[in-house]
């Protein structure tokens, strides 16, 4: 006779080990390099393909930084691999793009997603950006992003343990709503040594939140056919609330690269 343990496991490996919880913190050290690559890459006349090529670069030099230092088997390879999303200009509303050898324009927006890349020994983060070419060319822009980050802020100001994963969404949601746009897609999903596990911070999922779970919390706003902003971090759920794994600054001076 089968069995589906996948309910199961999955409620098993929503609480990560220390050991889990250390590749975690090293995981954001990767992502920190990696979008700190992509920031200092972005410009005018770059193709899309080199900043994905500086990503690789710079988050593989971390890996390999951390691994001779705190693991010891040495066939663990410190190689990010993946395709890398981003999506630019008007292609920005795509979400799963892959870096092409389209050229970057003064002006523009840039979406940088690396929760595929950062996969450091095995475990897996969320990390987004949104970033613009030395100007935001469309003034309307800043004020879809300044609503992202405010509904992620609000989800941020509810998460800890005890909390249903549904109500961070709900805060989210409900910043994302009073500003006039589009219900939203889900506010994050838990992490670890998959892209998705459980809990999924979205309406109708009751998990408890606990100590110990790893989660990827973003704000997303999409004005249909013409413009997406998204930032997104990724965080261990403590006693006291949570510690954020992944860092880079969202104000409008920290986001349009010069």
């Amino acid at each position: 006779r089968l069995c589906d343990v996948t309910p199961l496991t999955a409620d098993m490996r929503m609480i990560k080990s220390e050991e889990e919880l250390k590749m975690a913190r090293h995981a954001g050290q990767v992502a920190n390099a990696m979008m700190a690559a992509a920031h200092e890459t972005i410009g005018d006349g770059v193709h899309e393909y080199e900043v994905a090529l500086a990503i690789t670069t710079a988050g593989t030099r971390k890996a390999a930084e951390l691994l001779k230092a705190h693991y010891e088997d040495p066939r663990m390879s410190p190689n990010t691999h993946f395709l890398q999303i981003m999506a630019t200009g008007n292609e920005i509303t795509m979400p799963h793009h892959r870096a092409s050898i389209r050229l970057l324009k003064k002006g523009e927006p840039v979406f940088i997603c690396l929760c595929g890349m950062t996969n450091f020994h095995h475990f897996k983060l969320g990390f987004d950006r949104t970033f613009w070419i030395e100007e935001i060319a469309d003034r309307s822009q800043e004020a879809v992003y300044q609503t992202a980050v405010k509904s992620q802020q609000a989800a941020l100001s509810v998460l800890r343990p005890g909390i249903l994963a549904e109500e961070v969404h709900a805060a989210y949601a409900e910043v994302i709503r009073s500003d006039g746009y589009e219900y939203p897609f889900r506010c994050g999903r838990a992490t670890g040594f998959s892209f998705l596990e459980k809990p999924q911070l979205v309406f109708g999922d009751k998990t408890v939140i606990q100590t110990g779970m790893v989660l990827a919390v973003d704000g997303s706003v999409s004005v249909a056919k013409t413009f997406r902003a998204q930032v997104g971090d990724s965080f261990i759920v403590t006693e006291g609330g949570y510690e954020a794994l992944t860092e880079f600054g969202k104000n409008i001076d920290d986001v349009v690269v010069v």
